[in-house]
């Protein structure tokens, strides 16, 4: 057998997304032949693909054991650990690839994006500034993007400005890169970005995706100048455009509600008293597009509060260990509250330990209301926010959002936005009704005409000593990585409350049955 001519094939077969040939032919080349480091690093390449990780694992190890100082085989490893979330053991990799290459800019890209993940933003950015000065011009567009984006995620908005500015220099027609300049604009005072980006949404090249982001940055353009006619067209081509690239979960959110009541409609939590750590999570609940992220923002400010912003955790946590293919087992649950022991906390903070976080954090993951019922009981000194603000607003604000997150993939129907306010408020009504007491209440509204009263009730029920820094939210310099990232940033403004009457006469319809069921 010709080793390297097979190789060749198998690397071929790979670049085609071809993966299960490659699969194959690496099988028939180990048979015969076991001293390749690069036959197992493809292998083990083309089985990540399939997301056989253990396996890939191994395949690694074994090209690295042949070749010490494979770099590839180093950070390929790195990406399969993390997958599988060993995540210590993942940087540890991604460092040895860049010991062995410290010019290997993959490496330096994933490790980067893994900094990001844990919240270190600022060595993400050294990470990927380094990688810059090393990089080809033609892959240099991605990585100022990533720079851009994670300038303005830390509130550094003049060099995120910049970043998307040198973006453009070398691809002036990269729609990532203007998305994210739009964001940043200001397009009262500058045609100049309105006009580009309706060139290119009218270009018969634009792909669909291309259309949609194009078409929210312009509907936010055009609200800006007031002109709400124009706005209303981008938004709903972007939303109908968009809902033809996604498929919507709500089918399912639906099943899992219904389960979730069944499941807690008879457990008295009073019953359950589970071990505590003396760390405190303070979770902020509610609808998107609500006033979350700028709660967890003010709470946040506060000097002995740090903020995870929607990191999952407690998602992942429950379903791995209270769900089977879908289903809740309430008979586990019953097992496992029954007793002192409470794991799934500690499994929760152990999940924080490569993020730098203080005693008390905030969580506000937008998936958490469903998990109330967990939370009381698992995490018995936690505090629970709910966020409340006029439907009609929150309706308009997340018809107006491109969402990166699939949770959201019913956002781009009117009727699904709809029915996902329905499903919420039948599980908060349920939770509220469960635990009266334990619930807290924002109303935005009274939030952003009455900020000093409303913040010092906030903090008092939290539980925490009164900072004054928690009525100077916008200079907090916690990463905000949510579709509220740029206006969070901001003082209060009382503006925010009503911007709904602009669009009334476009959801005459939608505002009539939001009135009948709520």
């Amino acid at each position: 057998m010709d080793i390297n001519k097979k190789l060749k094939e198998a690397i071929e077969a790979f670049q085609k997304q071809d993966t299960e040939k490659t699969i194959s032919i690496c099988k028939d080349i180990v048979e015969k032949n076991k001293d390749n480091s690069n036959v197992y690093n493809i292998y083990g390449l083309a089985l990540q693909k399939k997301k056989f990780f253990k396996e890939s694992i191994e395949n690694f190890k074994k090209a690295i054991q042949l070749d010490p100082n494979s770099f590839e085989a180093h950070n390929n490893l790195a990406l399969s650990y993390k997958y599988i979330e060993k995540i210590n053991l993942a940087e540890q990799e991604y460092l040895e690839s860049l010991n062995i290459n410290p010019k290997f800019v993959n490496a330096l890209v994933n490790l980067a994006k893994l900094k990001s993940e844990n919240k270190q933003y600022k060595e993400a950015v050294k990470l990927l500034n380094e990688a810059l000065k090393i990089t080809p011009v033609n892959r240099k567009v991605f990585i100022l993007n990533q720079l851009s984006y994670l300038n303005t995620t830390i509130g550094n908005l003049g060099e995120a400005k910049k970043k998307a500015e040198d973006a453009l220099k070398i691809d002036q027609h990269n729609i990532f890169s203007i998305k994210l300049l739009s964001d940043l604009n200001n397009h009262k005072e500058n045609l100049n970005m309105i006009y580009k980006m309706e060139n290119m949404i009218n270009s018969p090249n634009v792909t669909e995706k291309g259309t949609t982001l194009l078409a929210f940055q312009l509907g936010k353009a055009y609200e800006q100048k007031g002109a709400f006619d124009k706005a209303y067209y981008y938004f709903e081509l972007a939303n109908r455009v968009k809902k033809k690239l996604t498929k919507s979960m709500l089918p399912q959110l639906f099943k899992m509600k219904n389960d979730l009541i069944k499941c807690f409609e008879d457990i008295e939590f009073s019953k359950f008293k589970k071990d505590n750590l003396e760390k405190k999570v303070i979770f902020v609940v509610g609808l998107p597009r609500s006033g979350t992220t700028l709660v967890e923002q003010i709470i946040s400010s506060h000097s002995d509060v740090s903020s995870l912003g929607e990191i999952q955790i407690l998602k992942k946590i429950i379903h791995k260990s209270f769900y089977k293919d879908d289903e809740i087992e309430k008979k586990i649950i019953l097992d496992d509250i029954s007793s002192n022991l409470n794991l799934l906390q500690k499994q929760y903070f152990e999940s924080l330990n490569n993020i730098n976080t203080l005693d008390i954090i905030t969580d506000k993951s937008i998936e958490n209301f469903f998990y109330i019922g967990f939370i009381k009981i698992y995490f018995p000194n936690s505090k629970i926010i709910l966020l409340k603000r006029d439907l009609k607003n929150v309706f308009l604000s997340i018809f107006q959002t491109d969402f990166m997150s699939p949770f959201m993939n019913w956002s781009y129907d009117k009727n699904e936005i709809l029915d996902y306010i329905q499903l919420y408020s039948d599980l908060i009504n349920f939770w509220k009704k469960l635990l009266p007491e334990e619930l807290y209440t924002v109303e935005y509204e009274k939030l952003i005409q009455d900020p000093t009263l409303e913040i010092k009730s906030l903090i008092n029920f939290c539980d925490i000593p009164w900072d004054p820094k928690c009525l100077n939210h916008e200079k907090n310099v916690s990463g905000i990585q949510t579709a509220s990232m740029l206006q969070a940033r901001k003082p209060i403004y009382k503006s925010s409350g009503d911007k709904f009457k602009n669009y009334s006469v476009y959801f005459k319809d939608f505002l009539k049955l939001l009135e009948r069921k709520y």
